[in-house]
């Protein structure tokens, strides 16, 4: 459905994962869950989708990092880092 001028459609990380975004304009597709809980199991899961990465991702709450299980090269999407947070 649209609203506001944005397409609103259900969370879907693999659909988002793939999608486009301009930078010069508003954000024209928004992806919404019916709850966290929800968001959090779907992401969860395409997570555990990924069986070709050879490492584990989590966050480490207390540094405020997100960590690896072994060193990984960074993609040129993510060069400068994720906003607030460091890749080790």
């Amino acid at each position: 459905r649209h609203v506001g001028g944005g397409e609103y459609r259900e969370w879907d990380p693999a659909a988002a994962s793939l999608h486009e975004y301009p930078i010069t304009t508003y954000q024209p597709l928004y992806y919404v869950a019916e709850s966290l809980h929800d968001a959090q199991a779907k992401i969860a899961a395409f997570g555990e989708g990924l069986s070709d990465r050879p490492f584990t991702v989590e966050y480490d709450q207390a540094m405020d990092l997100i960590v690896t299980s072994k060193p990984v090269q960074r993609s040129h999407r993510l060069e400068g880092g994720l906003p607030g947070r460091a890749l080790s």
